[in-house]
């Protein structure tokens, strides 16, 4: 399971550029990119990758909870981009959970097959480093 747990979190680190790089693309040239956001989404899912590797390596299931509790705070951040990102695309605002419903509704355009593998990712890997982590 350790090891599906560390594919997964590549997988999704590849998914995520990919998404990145078709958002950046795609692009208003008006529009404002939530840089730090990204970086700090991008920055705190490689530190749970970093510690998951580190957990393999040493076997202690303390590296994999600490893992754990990083992920959970980079799909936060993630989710907070995924509501941003709703924003930015429609130019509007609003509350957070009305944008992040909008954008989570949004993910079914088949041109966000990739965003809407990354995202829905997110929650298998952290349910598979969960349960990684219970099976110890």
């Amino acid at each position: 399971m350790d090891v599906v747990v560390l594919v997964l979190l590549l997988l999704q680190s590849a998914l995520g550029v990919l998404a990145l790089l078709r958002w950046r693309k795609a692009l208003r040239p008006s529009a404002r990119f939530p840089t730090s956001l990204v970086a700090a989404h991008i920055a705190v899912s490689d530190i749970a990758t970093i510690l998951w590797v580190v957990r393999l390596v040493t076997d202690e299931v303390g590296w994999g909870w600490a893992a754990l509790g990083v992920l959970l705070v980079g799909n936060g951040i993630g989710d907070l981009v995924l509501a941003g990102r709703w924003r930015l695309d429609q130019a509007t605002s609003g509350a957070w959970l009305k944008g992040w419903v909008s954008a989570a509704k949004g993910l079914t355009n088949p041109k966000r097959r990739v965003g809407a593998a990354h995202a829905a990712g997110a929650g298998i890997t952290t349910v598979a480093l969960l349960v990684a982590c219970l099976i110890g």
